[in-house]
């Protein structure tokens, strides 16, 4: 018998699945921070943002999600309530 996450796992493959795209900066300089991890929880999405401090989670599963960015020597942001469709990208920014 499948789980209730297999089950989900295996039907997200087959369909259309959406893109999250964004920044992390920091906050005060609103400078772009290199290798931040940008995770979606619930499900085992993860990028490292780029020396420009952005960053893309292709293949997300259509549904509303928390983001979360994290890097050495900052604290954490999280962004909820974040909506993941099918049609474009949806955008986070994160000042860490």
């Amino acid at each position: 018998m499948f789980s209730h996450f297999t089950l989900a796992a295996i039907l997200a493959t087959q369909g259309p699945t959406g893109t999250i795209t964004g920044r992390v900066l920091a906050a005060g300089s609103e400078l772009p921070i290199a290798e931040a991890i940008v995770t979606v929880e619930g499900i085992p999405a993860r990028a490292t943002t780029a020396a420009s401090g952005t960053f893309r989670l292709e293949g997300i599963p259509p549904g509303i999600y928390t983001v979360r960015a994290v890097a050495v020597g900052y604290a954490p942001a999280v962004r909820t309530d974040v909506a993941v469709g099918t049609a474009r990208p949806v955008e986070v920014a994160f000042l860490l």
